[in-house]
């Protein structure tokens, strides 16, 4: 072989690489679509915030809720009125239509990020659910 065919291959070969990887960066940039499912008794009240890609919105309603955004990272924190704090409440986060992730718990809080790459990469969407604080209640339930 020549050295200006190895070179030349070489070149190709980096080309495609960093074609493929703007292809990825660039894939992992586009909003998902998730959604927050709540659950619980009938008309039981609930407070909280969510947080898509660094806007925060302030949650208030009665169950059942269900929640949708459009965007690359989430954070929620979910709980019910400090006056009906003795029952659980459920919670399902679903990604473009799949299930992610649901728990059932008192209060609950949480955030999903979209990494990108494929998840053979170590992409894919991360993230946490998990229960909350007395304190944490409390301050939700401030106005």
């Amino acid at each position: 072989m020549s050295r200006r065919f190895v070179v030349v291959l070489a070149l190709v070969f980096f080309l495609l690489l960093l074609a493929t990887g703007i292809y990825f960066t660039q894939r992992g940039y586009q909003p998902r679509t998730f959604a927050l499912a709540i659950t619980g008794d009938a008309g039981r009240e609930v407070v909280g915030y969510v947080i898509v890609d660094g806007v925060k919105q302030r949650i208030e309603g009665t169950l059942p809720l269900n929640l949708p955004y459009q965007g690359r990272k989430i954070e929620y924190a979910i709980a019910p009125t400090i006056s009906d704090l003795t029952k659980s409440i459920s919670l399902v986060i679903t990604i473009d239509g799949k299930v992610w992730g649901s728990a059932t718990v008192g209060a609950v809080k949480g955030s999903i990020e979209h990494g990108g790459f494929p998840s053979f990469f170590g992409g894919g969407d991360s993230g946490y659910i998990g229960g909350m604080s007395d304190a944490e209640i409390a301050e939700l339930n401030k106005k």
